[in-house]
């Protein structure tokens, strides 16, 4: 028994103690605290820090990241370590840290810290949103090429938008296929079509104001199975020349099975069948069997152009003939009329004369 009140007496000592140690590190409170910053180089910026209560100590203003370094207490800054920080301080409890002109050595975990408040410290971070990148990894794909990413059709790959540099808050990540949003999550998952084939998929980062602050781009290398051939004719030629459409990747091989022909292309006469055949490591495919139109070879072409030329010539030298013969009867006639007439008034004239 007299252990157990041993025992409760301690333990109720342990909280009075703790009870009076809390009521008099209470007696300062943090009534502002700092907030993360995001900014630019050149930019400047301010972190408040603001405390209520009776003390004799000073807080104390620190870089814990980055260029770790104590840079003031209470209202005295030391220039030596920071010669473009100060501290405002317009009421009782303000000790506000400015930086004129925020550089590169000021990004990182800024730190107010008072001994006797609780809790003893508040941190907040400085982004300068110029030293902010993007990358992309991948997985389910792989980089074949740099910014090159290969895998087969139907594969499920993930892509994420990796920040550094960036801070918390200050941007945030939006995914592209050229100017389609796909996504505003830090990651992307999709399934691989065919279609996503040579597709580039950037992640940008912005800040609220949705200005872009950095951004990352990859390439898709999606491989599939022939799924589609058609026959297209490459020369209207005769015999015509015949090529093979294909939609496949890798590149596919083609052949012409009736011709018994392999290659990309093939001549193929008249009246004949044709269709072709394209496949790659992952299947293949066939296009629809069609018959050659009918053409005309060189040799044809002269013949019936030289024949078309002799039947022109022919009729235009006829039409010559009919008009000259037309009009040489009539000059004839014409001129014995007028001789006729000729005659007549000189045997007026004579008679007259008599």
């Amino acid at each position: 028994m007299a252990g157990y009140k041993y025992k409760h007496s301690q333990a109720f000592r342990a909280v009075w103690y703790s009870s009076c140690l809390t009521v008099v590190l209470g007696m300062v409170a943090w009534e502002q605290v700092p907030s993360n910053k995001c900014v630019n180089i050149g930019d400047p910026v301010t972190f408040k820090c603001a405390l209520s209560g009776l003390t004799d100590i000073f807080p104390l203003w620190r870089q814990l990241t980055g260029t770790i370094r104590t840079v003031s207490d209470g209202l005295q800054v030391d220039l030596n370590v920071c010669s473009t920080c100060s501290i405002l301080n317009e009421t009782q409890g303000e000790y506000f840290l400015h930086i004129s002109t925020v550089n590169a050595a000021d990004a990182g975990t800024w730190s107010c810290s008072q001994f006797d408040a609780i809790p003893g410290s508040q941190e907040a971070v400085l982004t300068l949103l110029d030293l902010c990148s993007v990358s992309i990894s991948v997985t389910g794909a792989t980089e074949d090429m740099p910014k090159t990413y290969t895998c087969m059709s139907e594969t499920t790959i993930e892509l994420s938008c990796n920040l550094a540099g960036c801070g918390p808050s200050c941007v945030d990540t939006t995914w592209y296929n050229g100017s389609e949003v796909l996504s505003t999550d830090q990651t992307l998952t999709l399934t691989a079509t065919p279609y996503h084939n040579g597709t580039v998929i950037y992640c940008s980062a912005y800040t609220g104001d949705n200005v872009l602050v950095a951004s990352d781009s990859i390439i898709l290398n999606i491989e599939f199975a022939p799924f589609s051939a058609k026959l297209v004719i490459k020369a209207n030629d005769c015999p015509p020349v015949y090529g093979c459409d294909v939609f496949a990747n890798p590149h596919p091989f083609t052949s012409f099975p009736k011709q018994d022909f392999n290659g990309s292309e093939v001549k193929v006469d008249r009246g004949q069948p044709v269709f072709c055949t394209a496949g790659n490591e992952y299947g293949s495919f066939s296009s629809e069997n069609v018959t050659v139109h009918f053409c005309l070879y060189t040799g044809e072409k002269i013949g019936i152009g030289v024949g078309v030329a002799i039947v022109i010539i022919t009729v235009l030298g006829f039409t010559v003939w009919y008009a000259i013969k037309k009009k040489l009867p009539c000059q004839k006639v014409c001129d014995s009329n007028t001789t006729g007439k000729e005659a007549r008034k000189d045997n007026s004239a004579e008679v007259e004369k008599a």
